[in-house]
């Protein structure tokens, strides 16, 4: 049973709960146009949480739901793609490494001359052989 399917038949124990409930006092039409406006509200509206001065917007339950089930499916399709990908992923773990490598040298050497490069700065500056500016 998909998920269409499932709303679908939960959507229709909820309206025959609600008919035995109430009784007469909806026509079936009514009731459901009633029931199909809760419905869109429930699933398909953002959900809005006021929380103090703070509020909040989480997308509809609806969204969340599909995002929960489709989790694994991608999870199982990247993991696929990887293993039949091996020279790709390679390369890119390559390249990342090595930009964050030269990324982590250029880093460590900027840090390591600059304090002495602005004492050097700072004293020619002194001696008049270079202007102050900033």
């Amino acid at each position: 049973m998909n998920e269409i399917e499932t709303t679908k038949a939960f959507q229709e124990r909820v309206f025959e709960k609600i008919r035995a409930d109430i009784g007469n006092l909806m026509t079936e039409a009514e009731l459901k146009v009633l029931l199909d406006a809760a419905m869109k509200k429930a699933f398909f509206e953002p959900i809005t949480k006021t929380e103090g001065y703070n509020t909040h917007e989480y997308p509809p339950l609806f969204v969340t739901m599909t995002q929960d089930l489709m989790k694994e499916e991608v999870k199982v399709a990247v993991q696929k793609w990887i293993e039949e990908h091996p020279k790709e992923m390679n390369d890119t773990i390559s390249k990342v490494l090595a930009g964050g490598i030269a990324g982590a040298i250029a880093l460590h050497l900027e840090m390591r001359f600059s304090h002495p490069l602005e004492l050097l700065r700072e004293e020619l500056t002194q001696k008049g052989l270079v202007d102050r500016k900033y």
